[in-house]
């Protein structure tokens, strides 16, 4: 498991001011990450939909939650681009599974492997 050290606040203003990227960078970056949150309240109804069946009442997520998941997903973007060097296509790649392990109060371990695949290229 990841220690991170110092507040999360704090950690996440440092991020983004030590990206030193262009506007258009940083616009699509935000785009990812909403995205990426965006699919794990998906995930998170289909499964509350298998778990009682067809008849479910959507709910919008409260302003609250999205930015709590906002918050893992530029926590674990700091880690993943910091701590583990990871490029902007394999963090957006691994975001999702580090989103959901925290979600779900699971331990999330990043690879260290030096080689990797984009899920999308995995799967065919």
């Amino acid at each position: 498991m990841v220690h991170i050290i110092g507040s999360g606040e704090d950690r996440h203003e440092a991020l983004w001011r030590s990206l030193r990227v262009d506007a258009q960078v940083l616009k699509d970056i935000t785009i990812r990450l909403s995205e990426i949150v965006a699919a794990s309240f998906r995930e998170d109804a289909q499964e509350q939909q298998g778990r009682i069946g067809a008849h479910i009442v959507s709910t919008r997520p409260t302003d609250s939650e999205i930015k709590r998941r906002l918050d893992i997903c530029k926590r674990w973007f700091g880690v993943l681009r910091n701590d583990y060097g990871y490029s902007f296509p394999r963090i957006f790649d691994t975001l999702p599974h580090a989103l959901r392990a925290d979600l779900d109060g699971k331990p999330f371990n990043p690879s260290t492997r030096a080689t990797w695949a984009p899920d999308a290229e995995v799967s065919r």
